[in-house]
């Protein structure tokens, strides 16, 4: 009789533990603790930082409509480079950026030619970090702003009639920049990224040829920097 009812008194101590042991493991500071829920949106890092990135671009084909013919230019890839400010909100960033992209044309219809092309650009844009809690980060990113395309050189196509040519000069016109890009976060105050990016800009004159349908594309590998 005593042994059964030790018993009894050892599997109700037993019982209680498991229960206190199980209310500890399924509570709600111990499932946050595992990670399965968002970091709250007032603990996100929030502030000012500087943003640099270098990579590789190029303009897409263009093509034109004058009174004697139409022309289709190609173009090379070249140095891209973008550096500006921004400021981080948590989950959405906002930038002022100076965009450069170095695009040489390469042909004219059937013949070679050699011009350098510089596009110079300002943008105001915003960005959606898509998991602001993690280390890694995919983003998506669009802006409106302005861009200067130059042709640094006068020269004529040597085959065709007639000989298509290129004068040297530029054109200041609206544009837009989006982007598709993966940050991590090395630690606080310091991110990389690498992202794709293409740009779009209204026609644009120079001397007296329109080019109509305008875009670039490429890739940059950069830092941010948060102070």
């Amino acid at each position: 009789y005593h042994l059964i009812i030790s018993m009894i008194r050892l599997n109700k101590k037993s019982a209680i533990a498991s229960a206190l042991f199980c209310s500890t493991c399924f509570s709600p500071l111990a499932i946050a603790d595992i990670g399965s829920f968002e970091m709250p949106e007032d603990e996100l890092e929030k502030g000012f930082y500087v943003t640099g990135s270098v990579g590789t671009g190029a303009m897409g084909d263009l093509d034109n409509t004058t009174s004697v013919t139409s022309q289709i230019y190609k173009f090379d890839s070249g140095l891209s480079a973008e550096t500006g400010i921004g400021y981080d909100f948590g989950r959405v960033r906002t930038e002022l950026t100076y965009n450069y992209l170095n695009s040489d044309m390469k042909s004219i219809t059937a013949g070679s030619i050699d011009v350098g092309v510089d596009v110079n650009s300002w943008f105001f844009s915003a960005a959606l970090d898509l998991r602001a809690s993690k280390k890694w980060q995919p983003y998506i990113g669009f802006g409106l702003g302005t861009s200067d395309i130059s042709f640094n050189d006068t020269k004529t196509v040597a085959t065709g009639e007639p000989k298509p040519s290129v004068v040297q000069g530029s054109d200041n016109v609206s544009s837009y920049i989006g982007k598709l890009g993966l940050n991590y976060d090395m630690n606080d105050r310091v991110g990389l990224f690498g992202e794709a990016w293409i740009q779009g800009y209204g026609d644009f004159t120079i001397g007296n040829v329109t080019y109509r349908d305008a875009l670039t594309n490429g890739a940059n590998l950069g830092v941010r920097i948060k102070f």
